[in-house]
């Protein structure tokens, strides 16, 4: 599960990490970069999102952590993220 809060603290998603919707203009830079692919079809989209999702978990944890400078772009308005697992 992932939250973003803005610098007030407003919340702005809560829900699963594979639900979120990364910025159109991010995914196309980070296919690029890691594809060399400026028109990703749907393997190079979810790839570049598994990825960058996968980096949030070995950067951020359970409490809200303010987001680091690079990457804001990944999660727009957005100041702080938490991440956790849910509970079943």
């Amino acid at each position: 599960m992932m939250a973003l809060a803005d610098e007030a603290g407003t919340p702005l998603y809560q829900g699963p990490q594979d639900q979120y919707i990364l910025p159109e203009a991010e995914v196309v830079r980070l296919s690029i970069l890691y594809f060399n692919d400026p028109e990703p079809c749907a393997i190079h989209r979810g790839a570049v999102c598994q990825r960058v999702l996968m980096e949030m978990g070995d950067r951020y944890g359970r409490a809200f952590t303010p987001l680091m400078e690079d990457d804001r772009a990944y999660f727009p308005g957005a100041a702080a993220i938490r991440l956790w697992e849910e509970e079943v």
